[in-house]
């Protein structure tokens, strides 16, 4: 019976479900063991290791459930968080080859260093870092970069963690490293100083200011010998096979040192010799690392005279360079990169070193980098580094501006041919450089006339002429093309029309940037030739917009930088054309009032600019009238509204001086266009209050009966707002803020043309207002345009101010009560210099400010005892 089969199947058996259940019952106590103390540990080390391990594996495992994933995810975290579990991960780290065993217990270590360390006794923190360099530079050892790098960090952190106690030589036992025969192994000292040198210069925010300043001193004491090492392990390795990896790790070195290491003796020529070989290497990757190091350098901007030589080395091999790419015939991709860090470097040298250049360096060479630089950007350079070109230039130009005369007459030559060559750019068919887009076209445009009006300053005589003839020459194409008539010597070619037009555009714009230093007769000539072009554009415009697109865009320019130079020539003329002036307007007019004509948007924005400064010139108010109807409020055309906010309140304040001021106008038209233009007093015009304002704001009225009228319009305003203030107080803070703003500025307009009645109210509103306010620490409420306001009323040159005194000391009284409680509020300051314009004004024995000074309550009593001395000084 013991042979019989069944017998073996059901042995089999009972030991297959004995091992089941063994297994439950311990998974179970798993569950059921606090997380806390989760670990279990096991006396052999390998099998301790291997239940991490198949739990590690099986949270990977892509057909876990959710819950047995959360358990283990408990258990690993409870082991995490373990003081000492750092210990056997040290080992386990080393043991497996598996990429999630080994950055778990990595965690784990980061955890000891960042979370635990200071309850690790001596022994451990010792143990650790020994464990961690032995770990990292066991040759045994092959670590992905990803996991070394974390270990050369963990290292530099308690490098900083324990300074100086246990790390007062570590830096020099890195660079031991570098010096072993090993290439493997100096490529890890190599990366391991460059993360030291990161994380011990630029520490984390919770290292105090003294241990920082002690590390960085330590480690400038060993820059010398790390640059002998550098420079020792480069001649070491140079034609090896490994010379690309370890220059590589040479080159970085270098760089992260010189960001932050200042220019001194350190610096000499020798040392950056194998920077230098490195710029002629054939890996690309070397190349470009090599002339970031060279422009950390020029970074810095304070050179001690020791250093110059290690500057002007650095400008002789970018000459060298630069000569090389001018050679070239097609600029490469990997080229382009090289490019980058060259423009980059020739930047630093314009902005921060050029002077240094000028002192130290032959004219000769000079001028060759000038001209290999020239043909680099203008003949060489593609589209897309253009405009890095241009900013450079354009940095150069403004070191010239600083300059003395006879020191720009140096680069005259030069200066003249920079500006030929964005002339033609400019007026170029290809546009400039083929831009692929029109936000690229309207940025390289602007950076173009930035340049040029940097060299027309510095080249006026020689910029004038040159522009002169040209404009000369386009007037006459761009004049022909308008009236359709052609001449012989003249051709209109594509080609030559849209060159033409363009350079007319660039050549108006630079004549009226030279207008000051322009002959007063040739000034007037170009005012009179410009009258007639602009005129002429004007009434040629509906026709001249059905030619083809090929230069329809170009006409547009055109036209829209003259309508916007032309305010300039008309300041220059002393005696104004009314005649002229009259049909400028007429003709301009259309551009924003005519809802046939289709105008391009920013012609019709300088149009809208160009009839508010014409509305100033005019004479005849009658020729405002289509504008006095279209530009009020109550009736405004989709064309005015189309018209960005600024220029229609520049349209609006225009007009709005104009009629103030206007003589030949009588009394009611001028109210009439008041009225229409300040619109009905209703709670739904409330929103028009504000741009008002700011026309208030914006305008200038000179004669007394502008400000009685204006009075009398703005009246039933005044009165809507006294009334609606109270109501608003302490409720509304943006509508106060509206109100108060237009009663300052109205006042600030017709100051004692407001009758008594008006101000009176005014004034016994902001004091019940005030008496019913206990603070206003967190709403404004229009306290400081209140004081702004009174300090008008006081400054006042007639007598106003005497007849509401008592009225204003009683509001000042409430501020100040107010004040006392606040005394942090942004304009206690105004207030105190309203209480002083109060107190210093004379109030005259008989009136009723004097009564209440000696009765009422004394202002004396409001300031403290200092402040009241300076008022009595």
């Amino acid at each position: 019976m013991e042979n019989h089969p069944l017998n073996k199947v059901l042995m089999e058996y009972h030991m297959v479900m004995e091992t089941v259940v063994h297994f439950l019952k311990y998974s179970n106590q798993l569950k059921e063991t606090d997380l806390s103390r989760s670990t279990i540990k096991i006396k052999c080390l390998e099998d301790d290791f291997s239940l991490l391990q198949s739990l590690i594996l099986e949270f990977y495992e892509s057909n876990i459930s959710n819950q047995r994933r959360k358990e283990i995810e408990d258990i690993l975290r409870s082991h995490e968080n373990q003081k000492d579990s750092w210990k056997n991960c040290i080992l386990y780290i080393q043991e497996s080859q598996n990429i999630f065993i080994r950055s778990f217990c990595l965690k784990v270590i980061e955890n000891a260093v960042s979370k635990h360390w200071s309850r690790l006794s001596l022994e451990d923190k010792t143990t650790l870092r020994t464990s961690l360099q032995n770990c990292l530079f066991n040759s045994k050892n092959s670590f992905p970069s990803v996991f070394a790098k974390k270990l050369m960090k963990l290292i530099a952190i308690i490098a900083r963690n324990e300074w100086p106690v246990m790390c007062s030589t570590f830096v020099n036992d890195i660079l031991n490293i570098i010096l072993m025969n090993d290439s493997n192994m100096v490529l890890l000292g190599l990366s391991s100083l460059l993360i030291a040198a990161e994380e011990l210069i630029n520490p984390q925010e919770n290292v105090c200011m003294a241990r920082k300043f002690e590390i960085k001193k330590y480690i400038e004491t060993c820059l010398p010998y790390i640059f002998l090492v550098l420079n020792n392990t480069f001649q070491k390795y140079k034609n090896s096979a490994t010379e690309d990896s370890i220059y590589e790790g040479i080159l970085n070195l270098y760089s992260q040192l010189f960001s932050w290491v200042p220019l001194s003796d350190l610096y000499t020529v020798d040392l950056l010799l194998p920077v230098f070989e490195c710029l002629n290497h054939n890996n690309l990757k070397i190349k470009i690392l090599s002339l970031t190091v060279l422009n950390e350098i020029l970074y810095k901007n304070c050179v001690p005279s020791k250093c110059i030589p290690v500057v002007v080395t650095i400008f002789f091999k970018l000459n060298e360079m630069l000569q090389h790419f001018t050679g070239m015939k097609i600029i490469t991709v990997e080229n382009e990169r090289i490019l980058m860090k060259i423009l980059e470097m020739i930047n630093l040298i314009f902005s921060l070193h050029w002077h240094r250049i000028e002192m130290n360096v032959e004219t000769t060479i000079i001028t060759s980098f000038l001209s290999f630089f020239y043909t680099l950007s203008f003949h060489h350079v593609h589209a897309e580094y253009y405009d890095n070109c241009l900013d450079i230039w354009s940095n150069f130009l403004e070191y010239l501006t600083m300059r003395e005369t006879i020191h720009v007459k140096h680069y005259e030559s030069l200066l003249v041919s920079v500006l030929q060559e964005i002339l033609y750019k400019l007026r170029a068919k290809t546009a400039i450089h083929n831009s692929d887009s029109a936000d690229k076209f309207d940025m390289i445009f602007n950076q173009h006339m930035n340049l040029i009006d940097l060299l027309t300053e510095l080249l006026s005589d020689n910029a004038f002429k040159l522009m002169f003839d040209m404009w000369i020459s386009s007037k006459i194409t761009y004049i022909q093309l308008l009236t359709g008539e052609k001449s012989t010597n003249t051709l209109f070619t594509e080609v030559e029309i849209i060159e033409s037009l363009r350079t007319f555009e660039v050549s108006t714009h630079i004549l009226t940037s030279l207008h000051s230093k322009i002959d007063s007769n040739l000034n007037i000539s170009i005012v009179q030739d410009l009258w007639d072009i602009i005129y002429l554009a004007n009434k040629k415009y509906p026709s001249y917009c059905a030619y083809t697109m090929q230069y329809s865009h170009d006409l547009l320019r055109v036209h829209y930088q003259l309508m916007k130079v032309i305010p300039t020539w008309i300041c220059l003329t002393s005696e104004k054309d009314d005649y002229k002036i009259t049909n400028l307007f007429l003709t301009t007019l259309p551009f924003i009032t005519e809802s046939h004509l289709t105008v391009h948007p920013e012609l019709q924005i300088a149009a809208a600019y160009l009839i508010a400064h014409l509305a100033n010139c005019l004479k005849d108010a009658n020729l405002l009238q289509p504008l006095l109807t279209d530009l009020t409020f109550k009736n405004l055309p989709s064309e005015i509204l189309s018209l960005p906010d600024g220029a229609q309140r520049l349209l609006q304040c225009a007009l709005f001086n104009f009629v103030c001021n206007c003589k030949n106008e009588s009394y009611e038209t001028k109210l009439k266009f008041l009225h229409d233009l300040f619109g009905v007093v209703t709670s739904q015009q409330i929103e028009n209050l504000e741009n008002i304002t700011m026309i208030l704001h914006d305008s200038k009225i000179n004669h007394s009966e502008g400000r009685d009228v204006l009075f009398i319009a703005l009246e039933p305003w005044l009165t809507y707002i006294i009334e609606e203030y109270p109501k608003n107080f302490a409720k509304n803070f943006k509508l106060c803020e509206i109100f108060i703003a237009f009663l300052l500025e109205a006042f600030r307009i017709f100051q004692d043309h407001a009758n008594f009645t008006t101000i009176q109210k005014m004034l016994f509103m902001f004091d019940k207002c005030l008496s019913n306010c206990n603070n206003f620490s967190d709403k404004n409420l229009g306290i400081d345009k209140i004081i702004m306001l009174l300090t008008i009323l006081v400054e006042n040159p007639g007598h106003i101010y005497k007849e509401y005194i008592s009225d204003i000391i009683a509001i000042v009284e409430k501020i100040f009560q107010l004040i006392r409680k606040e005394p942090h509020l942004t304009f206690v300051a105004e207030f105190y210099k309203l209480l002083c314009r109060v107190c210093v004004q004379p109030l005259g024995q008989n009136s009723r400010s004097y009564d209440l000074w000696q009765t009422g309550p004394a202002l004396g009593e409001l300031v403290d005892p200092c402040f009241m001395s300076c008022i009595i000084l």
